[in-house]
């Protein structure tokens, strides 16, 4: 449980991050990039990208554990633990990564072409225009 929710945690934050950038970014090369990347993250099944990382982080890097939940014989430590949980997380969240930014973006992409923001946009509401208002509404308050 602690793996999965630690692995969809970290998915869902980078997932959503790197879509909506994407998404406002179209054509750019961060988004070919993404799309590339998401498209190669999808393709390589998961066990062989867990054996890989294993092999460079584990056995010739020698920077992570190589498997277990903890140090054996180790009294409990909430840094070991995350050490040990660090590599299968990500693991299991680079093809969760790959969805949620793909999905992100599509969804991005779809609303920023609809009727009430192409309104906004031809009436000269920019997001510059906007930060600048919501920081006036702050100071009004202060």
């Amino acid at each position: 449980m602690v793996l999965m929710v630690s692995a969809f945690s970290v998915a869902l934050a980078l997932g959503l991050f790197t879509g909506i950038v994407s998404a406002v970014r179209q054509y750019s090369l961060f988004d070919h990039l993404l799309t590339f990347g998401s498209m190669v993250a999808l393709s390589i099944p998961t066990f062989w990208l867990g054996l890989m990382a294993i092999y460079v982080f584990a056995v010739l890097l020698g920077v992570l554990p190589p498997g277990n939940m903890g140090t054996i014989g180790a009294d409990f430590s909430l840094t070991d633990r995350l050490r040990h949980l660090l590599l299968p997380a990500a693991t299991l969240g680079v093809v969760m990564v790959a969805t949620w930014s793909r999905y992100t973006r599509a969804s991005m992409l779809e609303v920023i072409q609809e009727d009430y923001i192409r309104t906004a946009r031809a009436k000269g509401w920019r997001r510059r225009r906007h930060r600048q208002a919501r920081a006036q509404e702050r100071a009004s308050f202060r």
